[in-house]
């Protein structure tokens, strides 16, 4: 039986819910209870400075060659304030933050109504773009504008 938050052994008296008579944990958090296999047992514990605990458990078969061990976490009622540790700044010092310079391209390329075809002076204004690169672009739109009648 452990401080669920600081992992501390409990020494407590144990109850159970039938006949038998309560045992107390030793200094490590532990009791020892012998019990038939495929059975069930209803463990109390009403420990100062931490919730009730009151769950049922199953036994199952066990080769009884090692202690079969139930892990029983109790909440303490107060949990103490355990202020953060702050750490050094590192001994480095960080590079500067790179600078990104913004170049913004706008050509207005035109195209006849109903055709994907471009003129010759059309495809001159295309090739004044710079050729795009993956680690220079950020975005990249095509847009249509209807004509006003």
């Amino acid at each position: 039986m452990r401080n669920s938050r600081t992992g501390e052994p409990i020494a407590t008296r144990v109850a159970f819910g039938d006949d038998r008579q309560p045992l107390h944990t030793d200094s490590s958090g532990r009791f020892f209870l012998c019990l038939p296999a495929n059975s069930h047992i209803r463990i109390k514990i009403d420990a100062p400075e931490f919730h009730p605990f009151n769950s049922e458990f199953p036994i199952p078969e066990w080769d009884n060659r090692q202690f079969y061990a139930l892990e029983l976490l109790l909440l303490p009622i107060h949990i103490p304030f355990i202020p953060e540790e702050k750490t050094a700044p590192p001994d480095t010092i960080a590079p500067p933050p790179r600078i990104r310079t913004l170049e913004r391209y706008q050509v207005t390329l035109f195209f006849q109504f109903d055709s994907d075809e471009m003129e010759l002076n059309e495809l001159e204004n295309y090739r004044t773009l710079p050729p795009a690169s993956p680690e220079r672009t950020s975005s990249m739109s095509i847009s249509t504008a209807m004509p006003t009648i």
